[in-house]
Protein backbone atom coordinates (compact mmCIF):
# COMPACT_ATOMS: atom_id res chain seq x y z
CA UNK A 1 0.00 0.00 0.00
CA UNK A 2 1.18 3.42 -0.85
CA UNK A 3 2.16 5.94 2.06
CA UNK A 4 0.50 9.47 1.84
CA UNK A 5 1.05 13.14 2.90
CA UNK A 6 -1.59 15.47 3.81
CA UNK A 7 -2.25 18.78 4.80
CA UNK A 8 -4.53 18.91 7.55
CA UNK A 9 -5.08 22.70 8.70
CA UNK A 10 -1.84 24.65 7.99
CA UNK A 11 -0.10 21.49 8.96
CA UNK A 12 1.73 18.81 6.69
CA UNK A 13 1.39 15.50 7.87
CA UNK A 14 3.51 11.81 6.39
CA UNK A 15 4.41 9.89 5.19
CA UNK A 16 0.89 8.25 6.61
CA UNK A 17 -0.94 4.47 6.22
CA UNK A 18 -3.62 4.31 3.13
CA UNK A 19 -5.56 3.49 6.84
CA UNK A 20 -4.74 6.69 8.29
CA UNK A 21 -6.07 8.58 5.57
CA UNK A 22 -9.26 6.44 4.75
CA UNK A 23 -10.12 7.13 8.78
CA UNK A 24 -9.52 10.98 8.57
CA UNK A 25 -11.95 10.50 5.66
CA UNK A 26 -14.34 8.89 7.22
CA UNK A 27 -14.46 11.44 10.27
CA UNK A 28 -14.79 14.39 7.82
CA UNK A 29 -11.22 15.65 8.86
CA UNK A 30 -9.91 15.22 5.34
CA UNK A 31 -12.56 16.57 2.85
CA UNK A 32 -12.21 16.09 -1.36
CA UNK A 33 -10.35 19.22 -1.28
CA UNK A 34 -8.18 18.78 1.32
CA UNK A 35 -4.37 18.60 -0.30
CA UNK A 36 -2.92 15.03 -0.99
CA UNK A 37 -0.14 13.55 -2.41
CA UNK A 38 1.40 9.88 -2.36
CA UNK A 39 4.85 9.73 -1.05
CA UNK A 40 6.37 8.96 -4.49
CA UNK A 41 4.85 11.90 -6.10
CA UNK A 42 5.91 15.52 -5.45
CA UNK A 43 2.37 17.28 -6.33
CA UNK A 44 -0.46 17.82 -4.63
CA UNK A 45 -3.81 17.24 -5.57
CA UNK A 46 -7.47 17.33 -4.18
CA UNK A 47 -7.93 14.18 -2.03
CA UNK A 48 -10.89 13.33 -4.32
CA UNK A 49 -8.55 12.55 -7.15
CA UNK A 50 -7.36 9.35 -5.13
CA UNK A 51 -10.44 9.14 -2.74
CA UNK A 52 -13.06 9.58 -4.50
CA UNK A 53 -15.29 8.51 -1.42
CA UNK A 54 -13.91 11.91 0.55
CA UNK A 55 -17.07 14.29 1.36
CA UNK A 56 -17.48 17.57 -0.18
CA UNK A 57 -16.91 20.48 2.39
CA UNK A 58 -19.92 21.88 3.89
CA UNK A 59 -21.41 24.47 2.24
CA UNK A 60 -22.47 27.85 3.86
CA UNK A 61 -25.24 27.52 5.32
CA UNK A 62 -28.45 30.20 4.42
CA UNK A 63 -29.03 30.37 8.32
CA UNK A 64 -25.67 32.03 8.84
CA UNK A 65 -25.99 33.96 5.86
CA UNK A 66 -29.35 35.26 7.07
CA UNK A 67 -28.07 36.11 10.46
CA UNK A 68 -25.14 38.24 9.45
CA UNK A 69 -27.52 40.20 7.05
CA UNK A 70 -30.23 40.90 10.19
CA UNK A 71 -27.20 42.54 12.30
CA UNK A 72 -26.03 44.10 9.03
CA UNK A 73 -29.67 45.82 8.74
CA UNK A 74 -29.97 46.41 12.81
CA UNK A 75 -26.55 48.87 12.48
CA UNK A 76 -28.15 50.45 9.38
CA UNK A 77 -30.81 51.24 11.09
CA UNK A 78 -29.45 53.06 13.85
CA UNK A 79 -26.63 54.75 11.93
CA UNK A 80 -28.89 55.91 9.32
CA UNK A 81 -30.40 58.42 11.94
CA UNK A 82 -27.25 59.08 14.39
CA UNK A 83 -25.56 60.40 10.91
CA UNK A 84 -28.35 62.22 9.64
CA UNK A 85 -28.61 63.98 13.22
CA UNK A 86 -25.35 64.89 13.34
CA UNK A 87 -25.14 66.26 9.79
CA UNK A 88 -28.10 68.72 10.64
CA UNK A 89 -26.14 69.83 13.86
CA UNK A 90 -23.04 70.75 12.01
CA UNK A 91 -25.08 72.37 9.30
CA UNK A 92 -27.20 74.24 11.59
CA UNK A 93 -24.05 75.39 13.94
CA UNK A 94 -22.81 76.79 11.11
CA UNK A 95 -25.36 78.97 9.81
CA UNK A 96 -24.58 80.73 13.19
CA UNK A 97 -28.56 80.14 14.42
CA UNK A 98 -27.58 78.40 17.39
Amino acid sequence: MKDWHVVIGEKTFGPVTQEFVQEKINNGTILANTLIRPSDSPNWEAACKFFPNAKLPAPETSENTTKTNSIDLGILLILIPLVSTLLIWFWVSGMNLL
